[in-house]
């Protein structure tokens, strides 16, 4: 008759247990889901940073951008000279790329980006911000027709800690041809 009261103890023991895993596996789950989330908004931050690159890109490429005024020499950028939506080329560079915020950029609003203070779902916590340094050489003629560009930008996915900063080096050449038939 002592007996009967063992069986109960072990369903219990076994009961236990298995609540012990569930809410272990529970709490990997909430940690797996984390790191997701962080995942897809570092992915939003670097797809975001580098629309910016391709806006520069565009924008270099455009006729009477490049090669003429600062483009072809860059000045001396700091918060007070380069901020806002119109490109500026600095001829220094960004004192720390990786340290955010800069105290001077330019800023770009890709298409369909939304911008909330702070972020949230489906938005970005600031614009993508770049930056532009003339590189050489100076001055540009026919007999160096290429220039270099080092073009950092920078964003924030749906919070600031999730930031992207990419850089990169553009060569623009400049040729001439004749068409004249001639």
């Amino acid at each position: 008759m002592k007996q009967k009261g063992f069986v109960l103890f072990a369903v219990m023991i076994f009961l236990i247990i298995m609540s012990m895993l569930g809410i272990s596996m529970f709490g990997g789950f909430i940690k797996d889901q984390k790191i997701s989330g962080n995942l897809n908004e570092k992915q939003r931050a670097i797809e975001a940073s580098q629309a910016g690159l391709d806006a520069v890109q565009f924008w270099m490429l455009q006729p009477g951008n490049i090669f003429s005024g600062v483009w072809n020499t860059g000045i001396n950028c700091t918060s007070t000279t380069q901020t806002g939506a119109s490109a500026v080329v600095c001829s220094n560079a960004l004192a720390s790329p990786a340290t955010l915020p800069w105290s001077s950029s330019n800023t770009f609003q890709p298409p369909n980006m939304t911008v909330i203070a702070g972020g949230g779902a489906n938005s970005y916590a600031s614009q993508v911000n770049y930056h532009i340094q003339f590189m050489g050489p100076t001055p540009i003629s026919p007999t160096a027709p290429k220039a270099y560009y080092k073009v950092t930008s920078t964003a924030q996915g749906g919070n600031a800690t999730a930031a992207a900063v990419v850089e990169t080096i553009f060569e623009v050449t400049v040729s001439a041809r004749d068409i004249s038939g001639g």
